[in-house]
């Protein structure tokens, strides 16, 4: 039987059943922008930017999605094993990093360079390493 948790503040339905976990990789969201409603994939955010006490969503085919919420509140129901906070105001989806950059910045898989906090970096090479497989 699935079970709905509901986030008015936030906006955001998180759906699971009572079998899976809600760190599952491919958990459904459901973002609402005004009377319409998306049923999203997690593996579908590329990465989260806050703006105040908004969030920008953005997706890899490119759309966008403002919430009225902040991105600590996004960030609590999105699976915790691919999905990284990178910086103070951004949240990445580890499967879409392609590079860490000396500059103290990452590169996703569309190009876009985000800031890498210092503090977050060991984080980041923690999740490289356990989700990546080296070469050399």
């Amino acid at each position: 039987m699935a079970r709905i948790a509901i986030s008015n503040q936030a906006k955001i339905i998180t759906l699971f059943s009572s079998q899976v976990s809600p760190a599952r990789p491919n958990q459904r969201i459901v973002i609402r922008q005004g009377s319409t409603i998306h049923v999203i994939s997690s593996k579908d955010i590329l990465r989260i930017e806050a703006d105040g006490n908004y969030s920008k969503i953005f997706m890899t085919d490119g759309t966008e999605y403002i919430q009225t919420t902040v991105l600590k509140n996004i960030e609590s129901k999105l699976p915790t094993d691919i999905f990284l906070r990178i910086h103070q105001s951004h949240l990445v989806n580890g499967i879409y990093i392609t590079q860490v950059l000396a500059s103290k910045k990452i590169q996703l898989i569309n190009g876009e360079l985000l800031p890498l906090s210092r503090r977050k970096k060991h984080k980041l090479l923690h999740f490289l390493a356990y989700t990546c497989t080296q070469l050399v």
